[in-house]
């Protein structure tokens, strides 16, 4: 079952990637050190598919396969055991012999998983790989890095749309401040900013396909599961 669950993250699209104004941060070459990152958001401020965003102009240093997302929020290895994350990776090298070499591996949502430091650690300590780590603000806190990536990580929040960026999502051109705008252009403006505050979800990447009225249930659960998340962490 890992295996087959290994061969599906493997066909995840590197490239269908929207640049974010944070910038995209590129990680050393998988062979030369163990490197790691961490990517901290609010529930729905950033896609999945910016744990790629590191690794993605790095591709150019090997195989794609060389590259591969594990996601812990899968349902299909739920309930975890005790080797659920050594099992995946286990499958990972089983598949893809030349990855010992060196790769760089992507673990979403890891902090739900027991003794996932540990296993991060031991990782980071027993084979050649760069490292990012993502999950959200609330559970995901820097200081949980393992002590072996000291000097060695970096940490990025991970916020939710600007309006320009928003803009950007919708094929408009985004407003540049210091310029006077036509009547055409303010209108423009106007109804992508209702778009952006009043539909709900404007500043969510992964709601910028929907509706408006599921852009605002959208936003209405992100908002529910980060109180229930916070709640949760001062318990």
């Amino acid at each position: 079952m890992f295996e087959s669950l290994v061969a599906e993250y493997l066909e995840h699209d590197l490239f269908d990637l929207v640049e974010r104004e944070a910038g995209s941060l590129e990680l050393p070459d998988r062979s030369s050190t163990t490197s790691s990152m961490l990517l901290r958001a609010s529930a729905g401020a950033v896609r999945r598919s910016s744990c790629f965003r590191p690794c993605a102009s790095s591709s150019k240093r090997g195989p794609r396969e060389l590259i591969v997302s594990f996601l812990f929020d899968d349902e299909r290895i739920m309930p975890y055991r005790d080797s659920t994350a050594q099992d995946l990776l286990d499958a990972y090298y089983n598949l893809v012999p030349q990855a010992t070499e060196g790769c760089y591996l992507l673990f979403d949502e890891i902090q739900d998983l027991p003794r996932w430091s540990s296993f991060i650690r031991r990782i980071a300590e027993q084979h050649r790989v760069s490292i990012v780590l993502r999950g959200s603000s609330s559970r995901l806190p820097s200081s949980d890095i393992p002590s072996v990536f000291r000097g060695r990580s970096l940490a990025r929040e991970m916020w939710p749309l600007s309006f320009k960026e928003y803009c950007s999502f919708h094929d408009i051109e985004p407003p540049r401040f210091s310029e006077t705008y036509t009547r055409r252009e303010h209108e423009i403006f106007e109804k992508a900013f209702d778009g952006y505050l009043v539909c709900g979800g404007g500043g969510v990447p992964a709601g910028q396909a929907l509706p408006p009225l599921e852009r605002m249930q959208l936003r209405a659960a992100t908002e529910r599961i980060e109180r229930q998340r916070s709640q949760a962490t001062v318990r």
